[in-house]
């Protein structure tokens, strides 16, 4: 068949119709938010020498956890109390190498009783050193 020169010139177009995809949507990530800085007043420290007033009420206690073995070396209880003075943390450095003396020691720093700190809580350091 021969090609009809007008119809070879003509174009035809074709409308094609899309339909919009279909979409899902993700629920919406949880909203971060940055953490808050809360401004807390600095936590009150005891006066060594109301450490040291407490340490010799406890004496006997003191005494009966060295039980009269030759200590060298230092200790360090680092502790906070509640606002009616009673030891609610407490933490121990030592260097005694006599960790049954050492745990004493640290058990009965934990019993003592302090004047209640006006700030409402308080942190307190009890050190000693033996020769």
């Amino acid at each position: 068949k021969p090609i009809d020169p007008k119809a070879a010139a003509t174009t035809t177009t074709t409308t094609t119709s899309i339909s919009p995809a279909t979409t899902t949507t993700k629920p919406a990530d949880p909203k971060v938010v940055a953490p808050q800085v809360v401004n807390e007043a600095p936590m009150a420290v005891l006066a060594p020498g109301a450490v040291e007033a407490v340490a010799a009420r406890n004496r006997k206690a003191l005494l009966a956890c060295e039980n009269s073995e030759t200590l060298q070396g230092d200790l360090t209880v680092r502790f906070e109390v509640d606002a009616d003075g009673k030891v609610i943390k407490s933490q121990l450095q030592s260097t005694l190498g006599k960790p049954k003396v050492a745990g004493c020691i640290l058990n009965a720093v934990k019993s003592w009783r302090f004047p209640k700190p006006s700030s409402g809580s308080a942190t307190g350091v009890y050190s000693v050193s033996f020769q």
